[in-house]
């Protein structure tokens, strides 16, 4: 199984594919970045140079390189499609996709909507929040957005775990098979991941932590959609995935935390990858309860 990912890159820290690639490989999925954006770290961290380095990869590229990579692939992969430069590359992918994808060879294509969070609001341009969400999202799959990005998706607010449901089944109803989002407030100072479908919704939480460190989100995007692919070719259930996905994040994330680091110490977590794999429980979420 092949993972094709178009997001950014950082050549220090966890963000982006710099955490994507280490995440899937360890969990024995191959990725093979295709990088949107180069920047030195990610512009959050303070600097005595000022802004990081940083350069946008010309759409044109992004079409070389991912023709180029699929050319080489002959078994099962997906695309995910992660933080752009600008519109066009998402377009281009977008065309890269659908010309390489038959029923011979479908190709789930994973979206993560990077556009914005709850501390620093919306961070790309305009018409790529357009392209996330009236071209990509119609055409995606599966759609991993954070609370942030499902409610300016959906239009809805979303302050419970049944609210993220509701905002879920709302942009399934324009094309997506299911949803993943993260960063959902639930009872007792905890954070919930929900993964829900049409018919289904299960939710995996976990402590809220006081953390500096990025990256958390696409981490859990590249181990859900490499657990789930591989799950897949088991038959094994999504929320297996949604399970073993949150628990490494939450590993990586509270050693974070407690040792005040601003980047996931990501090689030291991935090392006992293994045994944190079921630390945190998935349960379905009562479907009565939710007016489902």
């Amino acid at each position: 199984m092949d993972i094709l990912s178009v997001q950014s890159h950082v050549s220090w820290g966890y963000v982006g594919n710099a955490v994507a690639v280490p995440t899937a490989q360890a969990l024995g999925v191959n990725i093979w970045p295709i990088n949107t954006v180069r920047l030195a770290h990610h512009p959050g961290h303070a600097t005595a140079l000022g802004k990081p380095w940083g350069s946008v990869t010309d759409a044109n590229e992004i079409v070389g390189l991912m023709q180029g990579a699929l050319a080489q692939i002959s078994g099962p992969i997906a695309l995910q499609i992660g933080y752009l430069g600008h519109a066009e590359q998402g377009m281009k992918a977008l065309d890269v996709h659908e010309a390489a994808t038959s029923a011979a060879r479908p190709i789930p294509f994973y979206l993560d909507p990077a556009f914005g969070d709850e501390a620093e609001g919306i961070y790309v341009s305009d018409n790529i929040v357009d392209f996330y969400k009236t071209v990509a999202l119609p055409r995606a799959d599966v759609l991993m957005p954070n609370r942030f990005e499902l409610t300016h998706l959906s239009g809805q607010s979303i302050e419970t775990a049944d609210d993220a449901v509701d905002a879920a089944r709302t942009v399934i109803a324009q094309g997506p098979k299911m949803v993943l989002v993260s960063s959902v407030p639930v009872a007792g100072e905890q954070i919930g991941n929900l993964l829900i479908t049409r018919d289904h919704a299960w939710m995996a939480a976990v402590p809220r932590l006081k953390l500096k460190a990025k990256g958390t989100g696409d981490m859990l995007s590249a181990a859900f959609v490499a657990l789930n692919l591989s799950g897949q070719l088991n038959s094994a259930n999504p929320a297996d995935a949604l399970q073993r996905a949150v628990s490494l994040v939450h590993l990586a994330a509270s050693d974070a935390a407690k040792r005040g680091l601003v980047e996931m110490d990501v090689p030291d977590a991935l090392k006992i990858i293994g045994s944190a794999m079921h630390l945190i429980h998935t349960e379905p979420l009562d479907t009565g309860r939710l007016g489902v």
